[in-house]
C-alpha cells in the first residue's frame, strides 16, 4: 500500500527577462531586484555576454530573475543567444527548478516592432 504523495506548495519563481540589445533588460533587473551592485552599461555597446541569475524575494517567496543578452546583437547571433539561454534554463530544471514567466522588454525610443522581433515573438493575432 501506498500513501498519498503530498507535493509541496511552489514557494519560488523564476522568470526570465528577455528583448533586443539595448531594450533595458539590465537596468530593469536592479530596478526589480533592489540591488545596487549590478554594472549598467550607460553606452551603447552591450554588457551582457551570458545568462545571469538574480534573486529577490515577494510576497514571501523568492524569485530568481534571468537577465540574458539581448537578440539582434552585433557580436552574437539569435541562434547563440537562445543555446546560451536554453542551457542556463536546462541548469535550473536539473536543479528541480521550471520557468514560471518571462519579461519581454522593447526599447521606448523605437516606434515600431522589427521584423526580426515580430518573426520571434508569437501574438495571438497572428
Amino acid at each position: 500500500m501506498s500513501l498519498p504523495c503530498k507535493m509541496p506548495a511552489i514557494q519560488e519563481h523564476i522568470i526570465a527577462v528577455m528583448g533586443i540589445t539595448g531594450a533595458g533588460k539590465s537596468t530593469f533587473t536592479p530596478k526589480a531586484t533592489g540591488r545596487k551592485d549590478i554594472i549598467i552599461s550607460n553606452n551603447l555597446q552591450p554588457r551582457t555576454k551570458d545568462a545571469k541569475e538574480y534573486v529577490m524575494e515577494h510576497k514571501g517567496r523568492q524569485v530568481r530573475l534571468i537577465d540574458t543578452p539581448g537578440f539582434d546583437d552585433d557580436e552574437m547571433s539569435d541562434a547563440d543567444l537562445l543555446k546560451i539561454i536554453g542551457d542556463f534554463l536546462g541548469t535550473l530544471v536539473i536543479d528541480g527548478a521550471t520557468l514560471a514567466g518571462m519579461i519581454l522588454l522593447q526599447p521606448v525610443t523605437t516606434n515600431r516592432v522589427p521584423g526580426s522581433e515580430e518573426r520571434r515573438t508569437p501574438t495571438n493575432g497572428g
